[in-house]
């Protein structure tokens, strides 16, 4: 239940009490694609769900296929967010499920309203092998001066800096060969010169994905499975039209950077925003190890002389020096 609240503020001669009151998401945004906007720009109400800063977040990025509202990385941690207005219904509880499987170390699904049994559904897919799903309430407050929000977790555990569940618990088989592989990755990748993760640390998580250059909207994918590494260049910047025109300038290159990987083969997927040029190479997390780490930078080096010289020529124009990420837009 949520109680009254009250906000103060002063008119010369002392305080006045203000009354609030609960309103509906709807209410403010109109919209999820509003609502999304809106937590891009302030990201406070996923900080204080974490405890911790939130390091970037990305507007509908593509991710393994599937299109989720939100990426955000918290200390090293991805997160995946699935964003309901109103009541929780079938329809996002199969999203989150989707989401589960993309690689992800959590799936972070917001709603305004949690039906009881859809608590019962988080814990069932928590049984389930992937990320681990969260669902949690948001309030929405009107105070003097406009909104207010607030949330609450409901279901399921979100990792953070100081408590992650996944680092204070003992960690599974799996969980350790994912963070010795990220630290063969990162120790052999400064060993070769190759300045990608310099922000990262190793972690248990399945997947990671880093900026081509800060603010860009352009990756760089890493999603190690027992047997295989599959690296990918991912255009996915906010502004859909923007990564449209990069990818399709990176495509009109196609043949060029097909015969660069002959000796491979690279898949080729375009998205509402951009797409995605992936590579796999043999060697996993559990199986070739080291050599799967080897190839894997050879194959990232091999990208960097392909893709570098191409997107440096792109237009690319920066907006905003003063920016704390730069914003970019090509023509």
């Amino acid at each position: 239940m949520v109680h009254a609240s009250s906000s103060q503020s002063t008119l010369g001669m002392g305080p006045i009490v203000l009354p609030s009151r609960r309103g509906s998401l709807s209410e403010v945004f109109g919209t999820e694609a509003e609502w999304q906007r809106h937590l891009v720009d302030d990201p406070s109400l996923l900080a204080s769900l974490f405890n911790s800063p939130i390091d970037s977040v990305d507007s509908g990025p593509f991710v393994d296929g599937l299109r989720p509202d939100l990426s955000l990385n918290v200390d090293g941690r991805d997160v995946l967010v699935e964003l309901q207005l109103g009541i929780t219904d079938p329809r996002h509880l199969g999203q989150v499920h989707r989401y589960q499987r993309a690689g992800a170390e959590c799936v972070l699904w917001l709603a305004e309203e949690v039906r009881e049994d859809f608590i019962a559904c988080v814990h069932d897919l928590n049984r389930l092998e992937g990320a681990r799903v969260a669902l949690a309430e948001v309030i929405s407050i009107k105070v003097a001066g406009g909104w207010t929000f607030d949330a609450r977790l409901v279901a399921g555990e979100l990792p953070t800096v100081r408590a992650s569940q996944s680092e204070v618990s003992p960690p599974t088989n799996r969980q350790r060969q994912y963070e010795r592989f990220w630290t063969l990755l990162f120790e052999h990748a400064e060993q070769q010169g190759l300045d990608l993760f310099r922000r990262n640390r190793p972690t248990r998580q399945p997947w990671l994905r880093t900026p081509w250059r800060n603010g860009s909207g352009i990756y760089y994918s890493i999603h190690p499975s027992a047997g295989r590494v599959r690296v990918a260049l991912v255009v996915s910047p906010s502004s859909d039209s923007y990564g449209e025109e990069i990818y399709a300038a990176l495509s009109e290159q196609a043949d060029k950077i097909n015969a660069a990987f002959a000796d491979g083969h690279l898949d080729w997927e375009a998205s509402d925003n951009g797409g995605r040029i992936e590579a796999a190479v043999r060697g996993g997390y559990a199986v070739e190890t080291e050599r799967g780490v080897e190839v894997t930078i050879s194959l990232l080096q091999r990208m960097a002389l392909v893709f570098d010289p191409l997107l440096e020529a792109l237009p690319l124009n920066v907006l905003s020096q003063a920016a704390d990420t730069p914003q970019y837009s090509l023509f």
